[in-house]
């Protein structure tokens, strides 16, 4: 088995810590971020959850080897529902407007791409 794929305690301890810092993150005020060009906060909201997408896919293929297609698409579920939660939980923050449908759909397209850069890795480590 690769490296990468051994490492589920590494995974776990850094998925915890980004989660986290979304709720971190999730509470700022609006105010607090300044973006420069349009679409920068959708690019941000793909690549976050693209990263966590990918660390919860680094960390269940450490045990699951067979099962791993059906794990993967799992977990974009799960991460899905992780984007929704923030964009209902920047609802009721002061200084912060959510349920942002834009965002949340940056958040589902980055777990789809995390989820499959980590089978890609997947794949062709194990031919």
């Amino acid at each position: 088995m690769h490296k990468l794929f051994t490492l589920y305690r590494l995974w776990l301890i850094l998925l915890a810590l980004s989660i986290g810092l979304l709720v971190v993150l999730s509470s700022l005020p609006r105010g607090t971020q300044d973006f420069s060009f349009v679409f920068a906060d959708k690019i941000i909201h793909f690549g976050y959850f693209m990263g966590i997408s990918g660390l919860l896919n680094l960390y269940w293929s450490s045990f699951h080897r067979s099962s791993y297609v059906s794990l993967g698409w799992f977990s974009v579920v799960i991460v899905a529902i992780l984007g929704a939660l923030d964009e209902w939980y920047q609802t009721y923050r002061p200084g912060r407007s959510g349920n942002d449908l834009g965002d949340w759909l940056a958040d589902c397209a980055g777990a789809v791409v995390g989820y499959l850069i980590i089978r890609f890795i997947y794949q062709y480590t194990y031919k």
